[in-house]
Parts: C-alpha cells; structure tokens; sequence
C-alpha cells in the first residue's frame, strides 16, 4: 500500500528505547495511517518498545535533500 500525499519514516535511536518517526502529510491530506492494518500493528508492538508514551513535536524544515516535499514547510515528530 502506498498512500498517496503521505511521507513516512520510523527510526529508532542506536542502543536506547527512543524512537523517532517522521511524518509528511500533503496539504489537505488526511492521516491514511489509521486505516493500515499493518500500522495498527506496528503501534502495538511500539507500546511494549517504549517506556512512555510519545511525544509530538512539530519541527520547521530549514534545509534537506529530497527527504521532504517542496510544498510542505513543517513536519511532526513522534
């Protein structure tokens, strides 16, 4: 499944239970992630990884090559 307007990474800190994800969605897109049944699982198996429950941050892009969409100027974190 690609979803369309929907950029998408999860990462995990070397040697520790941080996680971070990275998340793009196109203007006027909806999140799609909720209707992934294979998200719903990752998000599952994320509660039994981590040892609190996620932090939302929202990060302005000051500068990147090809990671994130021209037309978007912030991305969240969690």
């Amino acid at each position: 499944m690609r979803p369309e307007g929907l950029r998408y990474a999860s990462t995990r800190v070397v040697d520790s239970l941080t996680f971070v994800i990275l998340l793009e969605l196109a203007d006027g897109i909806e999140d799609p992630r909720p209707a992934i049944p294979e998200f719903l699982r990752f998000l599952e198996q994320l509660k039994g990884w981590v040892d609190g429950p996620p932090v939302i941050e929202h990060l302005d892009v000051v500068g990147s090559y090809n990671l994130f969409g021209t037309q978007r100027q912030e991305s969240a974190v969690r």
